[in-house]
């Protein structure tokens, strides 16, 4: 059932680049350093629900709640009002004392340029057509986590945010991006490519907005990773279900523009094993 809200109940958590090698048969170079589980996921009957649209509705979700019987439903939310006191909407964000942490990557500026130089050298020779050469930055955080969160929250409100605690660790999310959505039958990725900061002025945001929509190398990089997500929804969807919905929009963000493509497809039965 279709419901206002955009998650009810179900499982919460992530899958990593790394649980690709249960899937594909591909060169495993990466180096398990940090030591967590490549999917980890916390499956939730009760969901608490605050609607900052609407400040103060709270909305309760249940599953089962008709083989629970009207009894133990009431019983049921007796409990979470009782456990839920009087919500705090607004917490107190705290940063450690002293100075800010200091960022550190794991890469030197010579390994990184090496790399950038190799990477450039398979592109010419054919063997891949892109790459997402990245790095790492390590900082230690004084305060506790879910103060961390809050903070990049506030500083960069995005619509995929999440902080999920588990046991042996925490992990803080601020992604505009959509990466794969299922509604029905219908599969929805929206990739992202091409970013300018948001203008101190609003001279300066209409320049960087400019600069943005007229980079001929952004209007590339997003064409190549819309080609690449249609080849991608391909290996699952209805063999002509594949639409390029949108090629190109810019999105306003707090701290930034972003461009980004809407491409959708239809599910094949004889791939659905969900």
């Amino acid at each position: 059932n279709k419901t206002p809200l955009p998650f009810i109940a179900g499982g919460i958590g992530y899958f990593s680049y790394d649980l690709k090698n249960m899937l594909e048969i591909l060169p495993h170079k990466a180096q398990d350093d940090l030591d967590t589980p490549d999917m980890y996921f916390v499956f939730y009957r009760v969901l608490v629900i605050f609607d900052k649209e609407t400040p103060g509705e709270i909305h309760i979700s249940a599953l089962d709640v008709k083989a629970r019987g009207a009894k133990k439903t009431s019983g049921l939310v007796s409990e979470i009002k009782s456990r839920l006191g009087t919500p705090n909407l607004n917490p107190v964000v705290t940063s450690p004392a002293g100075t800010p942490p200091k960022l550190k990557s794991n890469f030197t500026r010579k390994k990184y340029l090496r790399a950038v130089s190799k990477v450039l050298e398979h592109i010419k020779a054919g063997d891949i057509y892109q790459a997402c050469l990245t790095q790492r930055f390590c900082a230690d955080w004084k305060s506790d986590p879910y103060s961390l969160y809050l903070k990049l929250n506030r500083i960069n409100p995005s619509p995929f945010s999440a902080y999920l605690n588990f046991d042996e660790s925490s992990v803080i999310s601020s992604s505009p991006e959509l990466f794969l959505k299922r509604e029905g039958s219908t599969l929805e990725t929206r990739p992202m490519k091409g970013t300018r900061p948001r203008g101190s002025s609003h001279e300066e945001d209409i320049k960087n907005r400019r600069s943005l929509e007229e980079s001929e190398k952004d209007i590339s990089e997003l064409l190549m990773i819309v080609d690449l997500e249609r080849n991608d929804l391909g290996r699952v969807a209805l063999p002509g279900s594949v639409k390029v919905k949108e090629l190109r929009r810019i999105e306003t963000y707090p701290t930034v523009f972003q461009t980004i493509a809407v491409v959708e497809g239809k599910i094949d039965k004889k791939a659905d094993n969900i």
